[in-house]
């Protein structure tokens, strides 16, 4: 059984069957509102298989994908065939030393890194700005 994401339905596509228009859903599941549902149904369901972000597999297998691992090292080397990064938008430069600011700029420092480690996802490379 698919457990996923609601908002994810429509990118989800049945690889075995893509239908007649490209991105057409055709996979039934289980659609919950959260990484953390999702890996909750997977650990109570046999045979169930879900997507969810690195921070939400303790307990659950996560996949290997052409003989790689998803690990922090395996996503933030870009290797892992099937991770994203996750992008923060504005309208427009946030002005420096806003909360805003600050904010966004984050996850880029030390502290925010640790933080983003911290809690299971994968921090910026050093080179990232």
């Amino acid at each position: 059984m698919l457990i996923s994401r609601e908002h994810e339905q429509r990118h989800i596509r049945d690889l075995r069957d893509p239908g007649p228009e490209a991105g057409q859903a055709h996979v039934q599941g289980e659609y919950v509102g959260s990484n953390g549902a999702i890996r909750q149904r997977v650990l109570a369901t046999p045979a169930a298989i879900g997507y969810v972000g690195l921070a939400f597999t303790e307990g659950v297998k996560a996949l290997t994908v052409n003989k790689i691992a998803a690990s922090e090292e395996t996503v933030s080397a870009k290797t892992y065939p099937i991770a994203r990064p996750l992008f923060m938008y504005t309208d427009g430069r946030p002005k420096a030393g806003s909360a805003l600011s600050d904010f966004v700029t984050l996850a880029a420092k030390p502290e925010g890194k640790r933080i983003v480690r911290d809690t299971g996802f994968v921090p910026l490379p050093d080179e990232q700005k």
